[in-house]
């Protein structure tokens, strides 16, 4: 159940719906889109949702904040909830998971591939 957010040239971003098992639905989406489009010759990683590093770059120890790049990027809130940062969604609210794909390819190219995966309509 994916719902497509943004599509930057070099950035993917991917909320998806809060249900149980999210972030591994997303690990395994990450990593196969990150395939295909490293089978075609181009860079991609997927940040694990819990440590927040990169999954396929090696020797990287730089912690990526999901919410955070949400917040800049998008313009999304965020508030507090004890050591945790909970991301607001527009229409959604807090009822999100938050999960990032770093892409170095064509739109045209990551847009063939994204259609592959069903979809789940923005409610």
């Amino acid at each position: 159940p994916l719902t497509y957010l943004q599509l930057f040239s070099f950035y993917l971003f991917f909320i998806y719906r809060l249900c149980t098992n999210t972030p591994y639905k997303f690990i395994d989406f990450g990593k196969d889109l990150c395939t295909k489009l490293r089978e075609k010759g181009y860079w991609a990683d997927y940040i694990d949702p819990c440590s927040g590093l990169p999954m396929l770059s090696l020797h990287c120890n730089k912690v990526y904040s999901e919410v955070d790049g949400m917040e800049c990027l998008l313009n999304y809130k965020a508030y507090n909830a004890g050591f945790c940062k909970i991301l607001t969604h527009p229409r959604w609210g807090s009822s999100v998971y938050p999960a990032t794909i770093f892409a170095h390819a064509p739109p045209s190219i990551v847009k063939e591939l994204m259609d592959q995966y069903p979809r789940v309509p923005a409610a």
